[in-house]
């Protein structure tokens, strides 16, 4: 009985751990609602945001955003996010979007996840690839990026955006590990 216990520690302390390093966000399931992330307070006009409990990609919960107008711009933010500067990263998420149409008079528009340091781009990025956001119906994506930040000083902020677009975006399993 002892060695099943053991095991079982075993097992839940490397959950943290992926093949890559050492998880560097928090609650990237959303499986703890909406513990260790916030809604944006930049002075824009809001949708919603939402934990979903009857769509998602793993688990039984997922991130819902929402906007009703292409003025909109809805984001949930996830502070200190302690990255190194010249180490390689790698962010992983999951998108689902439903009848997202961005703005055409607006750069950036669409849905994406993205990390800024001290009010700079680090990375943003999403299904349609680095530096660019992603719209349309579409069922769950998995998505990889590789990053590597240059010139950041102290803890950086991870975003996950619905830009100035009208429809729905749902994020799960987001993960970002130190690659060794």
């Amino acid at each position: 009985m002892i060695f099943f216990v053991r095991a079982f520690v075993l097992a839940a302390t490397l959950q943290t751990f992926s093949s890559f390093g050492v998880e560097m966000l928090k609650n990237g399931d959303f499986e703890s609602d909406m513990a260790s992330w916030s809604i944006t307070d930049w002075k824009q006009e809001k949708g919603s945001a939402s934990i979903d409990s009857a769509v998602f990609a793993s688990g039984k919960k997922s991130l819902k955003l929402v906007n009703d107008s292409p003025e909109q711009t809805t984001m949930l933010q996830q502070y200190k996010v302690d990255l190194i500067p010249q180490q390689k990263y790698t962010l992983k998420f999951k998108i689902k979007t439903l009848a997202l149409v961005p703005n055409d008079n607006e750069k950036g528009a669409g849905a994406a996840i993205m990390i800024l340091n001290a009010g700079k781009h680090v990375i943003e990025g999403s299904p349609a690839g680095k530096w660019k956001q992603t719209s349309g119906t579409n069922d769950w994506q998995d998505c990889t990026i590789e990053f590597t930040p240059e010139n950041i000083n102290g803890s950086s902020t991870l975003y996950l955006v619905l830009r100035k677009s009208t429809g729905t975006v749902y994020f799960d399993d987001i993960s970002i590990v130190k690659n060794e």
